[in-house]
């Protein structure tokens, strides 16, 4: 079955928290601008035979200086690879004071009406703007977290010159590989079907 991408009617559906489940959760470090420039995260569907609307985006954030705009997109996952596919949602986000409450940018996508289903999991993506450099005047650093294993990291990284492939985030100072996972979070509401 192919997946669904709907726009649908407001309707009362039951309250769900997917990827990170963890708000209080803090980041273990935060990284900026470089070879990296787009961060994929999966995010798992509660029951993929439902749809699920996506109301609010949660990204782990910091600033330097003064926050920065950044970019967010969604993805509906490649059938073949199981990476980030069709791309269904892209918004630059200019962080306020209000949107960002104690290190994570609270992004409301309601508006958009973006809802899923038909398949296992999609993709958030956090990413910088093309000029953004480390050295900007406000920039929005991504909070980030270590994991325990390579089978637990759910993150998946596009660079200049690469298409998305698993994030290796190299070595530390004892020559131990770095095990970093982006932990985002997704607000919806499941519903069995849509009117």
């Amino acid at each position: 079955m192919m997946p669904v991408l709907v726009i649908t009617n407001r309707g009362e559906g039951r309250s769900l928290l997917l990827g990170n489940r963890q708000l209080s959760k803090r980041a273990s470090a935060y990284w900026g601008p470089g070879s990296a420039v787009e961060f994929a995260q999966r995010i798992a569907l509660e029951d993929p035979s439902k749809f699920h609307r996506v109301k609010r985006i949660v990204i782990p954030v910091d600033a330097v200086k003064c926050f920065g705009p950044f970019l967010l997109r969604m993805y509906l996952p490649d059938s073949a690879t199981m990476l980030p596919g069709e791309e269904i949602f892209l918004e630059k986000v200019v962080p306020t004071r209000q949107m960002v409450r104690k290190n994570k940018a609270y992004v409301d996508v309601s508006h958009q009406e973006i809802t899923v289903r038909d398949v296992p999991f999609f993709y958030v993506s956090f990413s910088w703007l093309p000029e953004a450099r480390s050295g900007d005047e406000c920039l929005t650093i991504m909070g980030v977290t270590r994991k325990d294993s390579v089978e637990a990291t759910e993150c998946v990284i596009r660079t200049s010159s690469f298409d998305f492939q698993p994030w290796n985030a190299g070595r530390d100072k004892d020559g131990m590989p770095q095990l970093l996972n982006t932990f985002f979070s997704v607000e919806a509401e499941g519903f069995a079907q849509v009117s």
